[in-house]
């Protein structure tokens, strides 16, 4: 129960510097030690960006590899970003059929 508030105050701390702080160095770093950890909501928000965040490389791959993650977790968002990368094939092999049936997935888990 402590490791799990700790690991949840980290990831807070990581939205922290990434919206109120714009440093995008330091919530990146947070962020990926709480993947390490196996926070869920950090391999979304790890994810978008990589893919979307202008202050930073993108890694389309890795992107995708986040939100995979998430998917196989459960995760609405996961699934959907995944689809959207599946289907433009941004870090993954394009796949219209795959990504269809993952936009399905998606809104099956509503």
């Amino acid at each position: 129960e402590t490791r799990r508030k700790g690991l949840e105050a980290e990831f807070e701390l990581a939205k922290f510097y990434e919206y109120k702080r714009r440093d995008t160095r330091e919530s990146m770093r947070l962020y990926k030690e709480c993947v390490r950890k196996g926070h869920l909501e950090a391999h979304l928000r790890l994810g978008i960006m990589l893919r979307d965040n202008a202050d930073v490389t993108p890694d389309k791959e890795l992107s995708a590899k986040m939100f995979q993650i998430a998917h196989e977790r459960g995760d609405v968002l996961g699934t959907a970003n995944l689809a959207f990368m599946t289907h433009y094939g941004l870090g993954i092999t394009q796949s219209y059929a795959r990504a269809v049936e993952l936009y399905r997935i998606a809104a099956e888990r509503g």
